[in-house]
């Protein structure tokens, strides 16, 4: 098991999120870390960009310049934009207030 495999498991909780501070190396890491971050954003009511497609037009060659480089970029690319948005969520006056329900007393 990946360590994307192990958070996309785990709860949500509040960025630092420690295990995708990692780029993903394989498909089943990147579609994990795509599920991890997407479900902490969701907690937090964040809105993030659809991870990038999977290539499909792969010949298996080994081609310099692969379909699969350009993903592992965009992946990359993709996975650093959701911890700044799920950061900068974090740093806005009131956030952790807004994440915790109020208690009525009475």
């Amino acid at each position: 098991m990946t360590q994307y495999e192990a958070a996309a498991r785990a709860p949500a909780a509040p960025v630092p999120i420690t295990a995708v501070h990692v780029p993903a190396a394989d498909l089943p890491g990147a579609r994990a870390m795509f599920a991890t971050l997407g479900k902490h954003a969701a907690a937090q009511a964040v809105p993030l960009r659809p991870p990038p497609a999977e290539p499909t037009t792969c010949c298996g060659r080994g081609c310099n310049g692969c379909v699969w480089e350009g993903f592992y970029a965009a992946a990359e690319w993709w996975r650093q934009d959701a911890l700044e948005a799920l950061q900068a969520a974090a740093d806005m006056p009131g956030a952790r207030a807004a994440a915790q329900p109020a208690t009525h007393s009475g």
